[in-house]
């Protein structure tokens, strides 16, 4: 979803709200419902401040077992929004006057999923146990 700033950047203290449905095909089938994502950009002493959360349910493969499951995931994020590349966590550089969430969000989907997809803490592995650590 492209997010235009231009209401924003020049007028500190102003704030606008956003939430959009994101489809992430890669991690969702096409009957799922789409990821929600929703926040806020505010203008703080003339710095663009983003703040938002992504929540929705995910198809994903057990590395153990291999089998299919759904795993609900929720999570924030919150960045900087800026003109000119600083090297810091947590910016997010911009060009022109407006952002396109789905650059923020979708990294930040990437970055929080689990190193190691369980479908439940306890998996044996079920009859591929013996092979996959």
């Amino acid at each position: 979803m492209l997010f235009d700033l231009r209401d924003l950047k020049h007028y500190p203290g102003k704030s606008q709200s956003f939430s959009y449905e994101l489809k992430v095909p890669e991690f969702q089938s096409e009957n799922q419902a789409p990821l929600q994502v929703s926040g806020i950009v505010k203008n703080v002493s003339g710095v663009l401040m983003l703040d938002g959360e992504l929540s929705g349910n995910l198809d994903l493969v057990c590395d153990r077992c291999g089998s299919l499951f759904e795993s609900e995931k929720t999570f924030l994020v919150s960045y900087t929004l800026i003109e000119k590349y600083k090297d810091e966590d947590n910016v997010f550089v911009l060009s022109g006057d407006t952002v396109e969430l789905d650059d923020i969000f979708l990294p930040e989907l990437i970055l929080n999923m689990d190193m190691k997809i369980l479908c439940d803490e306890d998996c044996d592995g079920g009859e591929f146990g013996g092979f996959i650590s």
